[in-house]
């Protein structure tokens, strides 16, 4: 059974905290260095959005809890945010 964070009850605006902002620093660097890849991210809000060499990746979106995390991977033919691409669920259990 999945555990809704009371401030995705609450309707809350939620922001990635700022201990958390330099895990995900860390762990992106680390993938960089293993992968031999140039990464970065920017947050915005509940925001986190991961590029390669300033082109778009992906969209994650903070849901209260360090193990919560919405899913959009970047469409570069529309230029969108997308959910559903590559059997990734465009709903999750916390958000219906």
């Amino acid at each position: 059974m999945v555990r809704i964070p009371e401030k995705l009850k609450e309707n809350e605006e939620l922001r990635i905290p700022e201990e958390m902002k330099k895990e995900i620093e860390i762990l992106v660097s680390r993938k960089a260095e293993d992968s031999e890849r140039i990464l970065c991210f920017s947050v915005k809000k509940c925001y986190l959005y991961l590029y390669e060499e300033n082109s778009p990746l992906c969209r994650m979106k903070y849901l209260g809890d360090k193990n919560l995390w919405g899913f959009a991977i970047y469409k570069y033919r529309t230029e969108v945010y997308s959910p559903s691409e590559f059997g990734f669920p465009s709903r999750t259990p916390w958000t219906q």
